[in-house]
């Protein structure tokens, strides 16, 4: 299945299906609604914040990025609830409603507004599954909203469950044109890492970091390996040193193939890399999920994600 000229296999399909939600509900609960804590029950497990984010069965790589869990306020939590799907439906709607809209505010990664499912979802397919969903969307700001939940995910076809995957992974898609030429001498160039471009992966945790070893490391490395981990900033920085790459002041007009670009934020921390290819064309991905592709983009593609200041060139040197 191609979306946006990227194909999505079946098999890709099935990891992200398995892989979206845990076979539990999390819910955030901050102190200013400590209250709704009693409500859930006997069927729930109520972690004190860092406990939960230390709990290395709950806390996985996928409820992070699932739920999006680096934009909730930790600081501001002082409760996970983690809880049996039957018990959200079972609740009154008055209930279900405040936790909902709890965790709108908190920025809980898996609040969609309603109207963003109707450009996800075709209108006829909305109609017939309305009645599962109803549990689920609720009103904040004169606007409705959808939550998704392991209860209603399970009464979802698998048709449904597809659709909702391959038109959210639109949305991390980046429109650019690469002619066929090109991508085809790319290919020739950079064979080991070919396989990759313009492609999704089927687990949670690789990110630009992994892509960057990965393509600095060569077609000697264990290329699948190295790119399918999740790499910070301390690892990338060893891999530079290791592979022979010195740091340079960024001019647009010096690139050259095999070029490291690194973004710093505020505190000088490098929070996004990636591989110039040549003629512009970089190797690149934008984050850790797995609705993130690898994908050829041009440098005016990463300037929209990622600006135009407080960039740093890795060059490799003989040195």
């Amino acid at each position: 299945m191609l979306v946006k000229n990227i194909e999505i296999t079946k098999e890709v399909l099935t990891q992200w299906d398995k892989q979206l939600l845990p076979n539990y509900d999390i819910y955030f609960i901050p102190e200013t609604h400590e209250s709704l804590i009693k409500e859930f029950g006997r069927n729930a497990l109520i972690l004190p914040t860092n406990d939960f984010y230390n709990n290395t069965v709950l806390y996985t790589m996928d409820v992070i990025n699932s739920y999006r869990i680096w934009q909730i306020d930790k600081s501001k939590l002082k409760y996970v609830c983690i809880s049996h799907p039957s018990v959200i439906t079972s609740l009154h709607k008055t209930i279900r409603d405040e936790i909902f809209n709890v965790q709108k505010e908190v920025n809980n990664g898996l609040v969609f507004e309603w109207n963003s499912m109707e450009d996800l979802l075709d209108a006829s397919i909305l109609k017939v599954i309305e009645p599962i969903l109803e549990p689920f969307i609720f009103e904040d700001d004169s606007n409705q909203w959808l939550s998704i939940q392991q209860s209603l995910w399970g009464q979802l076809n698998q048709e449904v469950r597809n659709g909702f995957l391959l038109n959210f992974a639109k949305g991390f898609i980046d429109e650019v044109a690469v002619d066929e030429l090109t991508l085809q001498d790319l290919k020739d160039k950079y064979a080991y890492l070919a396989p990759y471009f313009n492609s999704f992966g089927v687990k949670s945790g690789a990110n630009c970091f992994s892509a960057t070893v990965a393509a600095i490391s060569g077609e000697d490395a264990e290329i699948d390996w190295i790119i399918s981990n999740w790499v910070f900033e301390e690892t990338l920085l060893t891999s530079f040193e290791a592979n022979q790459y010195k740091k340079f002041s960024f001019e647009v007009n010096s690139l050259q193939p095999g070029d490291v670009l690194v973004w710093k934020n505020e505190t000088g921390n490098i929070h996004h890399a990636c591989f110039h290819m040549g003629d512009g064309y970089f190797f690149n991905k934008h984050g850790q999920t797995f609705f993130n592709p690898w994908q050829v983009l041009t440098l005016e593609n990463l300037y929209e994600a990622w600006g135009k200041k407080s960039i740093d060139l890795y060059r490799k040197t003989n040195v």
